[in-house]
């Protein structure tokens, strides 16, 4: 990926701290893909990785009344979720724990609901799902977003684009093949 010096954790905090999210997707996206989510335990533990500033995190407390670790590697990012959850009265329903999504050291079949909007791409899908399964408890459900392709011959702009920030992004139906 890229070398986080402190000058590039510096311009990324600059640059995306402030914006509601660091990453596609708004509250009623969330709301959406929370419903479809079976019923959790009324104290259903849950991992929001790679959380930013907590805009999802919130959305989650709102739609289950669970604990939450919300994860990311940034600082500045757990910073915006401690003060958003004080400001909403949810400081004793989320905790933040700074961690790379790469290297989490959780218990296996730890938590009833995992949740990552638009991060998981950056241990590889497939990858991802491996971890995540481990964590779930029996179950348990997994709620991420992936990036893919929807069209089997991309403009090559849009492949070199992708290249750089996404290099292993497949096929709606290769994603689901590893889901399944």
């Amino acid at each position: 990926m890229f070398d986080l010096t402190p000058f590039v954790v510096s311009l990324l905090a600059e640059i995306f701290g402030p914006l509601p999210r660091q990453g596609p997707g708004n509250a009623e996206s969330t709301a959406r893909a929370f419903s479809m989510v079976g019923s959790l335990p009324d104290h259903a533990n849950v991992l929001d990785i790679g959380c930013g500033t907590g805009a999802q995190t919130m959305e989650l407390a709102k739609l289950t009344p669970g604990n939450i670790i919300a994860l990311d590697i940034f600082d500045w990012a757990l910073d915006g979720v401690v003060e958003k959850a004080a400001r909403g009265g949810l400081s004793g329903r989320i905790r933040t724990v700074k961690q790379s999504m790469d290297a989490m050291d959780f218990a296996p079949k730890t938590f009833d609901l995992i949740w990552s909007e638009g991060a998981l791409y950056l241990m590889g899908f497939g990858n991802a799902l491996k971890t995540c399964r481990r964590l779930l408890k029996p179950g348990g459900y997994l709620a991420a977003s992936e990036m893919c392709w929807f069209d089997d011959s991309p403009p090559p702009e849009a492949r070199d684009f992708s290249a750089v920030g996404h290099p292993d992004m497949k096929s709606v139906e290769a994603n689901l093949e590893l889901v399944a």
